[in-house]
């Protein structure tokens, strides 16, 4: 067991730096970015300075070891956009992150679960409903569902707000209200998948106690 965690670990960690080393050759292959920073009306001189400033005066091998050693130690870096840490970006982030994981998961468990056992059991129009559902879930991506949640439920009818997000400890019914739509927009495609999952086991395992 143990000789299987070092050896998980250790691919963890290769495909880690793989991982990050192809996104940070790509983006060298990006056009400068210290236009689209300092804007059109940058001279050549302010362009130069801001090139050296970001290191892009370096190579990318140069570049992609230094951060991976500042990484490593804890330290992401500083975005080029916003000046700000990308460390404390990450964890300011993170309550809204794993608000919406945590419901989204709970919500596709729970739903799906009883969807797929309810359509299993009853059949008829049910079974068909939730396999209409299923298929929807499977065929419109996550993209799309939140975008109509928002033109339906937030632009249309007020009943969420679009966008924006209230911490629990603030306002518990804010911080429900402000999670609705991008829950939903995640958790519908995994209810799909629960419910059918859970239909055709149930149905399945009746089916064999039946012969």
């Amino acid at each position: 067991m143990l000789r299987f965690l070092v050896r998980r670990v250790a691919a963890a960690v290769v495909l880690l730096v793989v991982i990050t080393g192809l996104t940070f050759f790509l983006m060298g292959l990006m056009p400068d970015p210290t236009r689209a920073i300092l804007g059109p009306g940058a001279t050549k001189g302010e362009l130069a300075a801001k090139r050296h400033q970001l290191g892009l005066n370096r190579s990318v091998l140069d570049r992609y070891g230094t951060w991976l050693t500042h990484a490593l130690h804890g330290d992401l870096g500083v975005s080029w956009f916003t000046g700000y840490p990308v460390r404390t970006s990450i964890t300011d982030k993170l309550p809204i992150t794993l608000s919406i994981a945590v419901l989204a998961t709970l919500v596709s468990a729970v739903l799906g679960t009883g969807l797929g056992m309810a359509a299993a059991i009853r059949r008829g129009w049910l079974d068909k409903v939730v396999q209409a559902i299923g298929s929807l879930g499977f065929a419109l991506p996550g993209i799309w569902i939140g975008l109509l949640l928002v033109i339906g439920f937030a632009l249309r009818l007020h009943w969420f707000p679009a966008t924006g997000y209230v911490p629990f400890g603030q306002n518990p019914g804010q911080w429900l209200r402000s999670l609705v739509l991008p829950v939903a927009s995640i958790a519908l495609g995994s209810v799909a998948a629960v419910a059918a999952q859970t239909r055709n086991a149930v149905a399945s395992e009746a089916h064999c106690l039946c012969l």
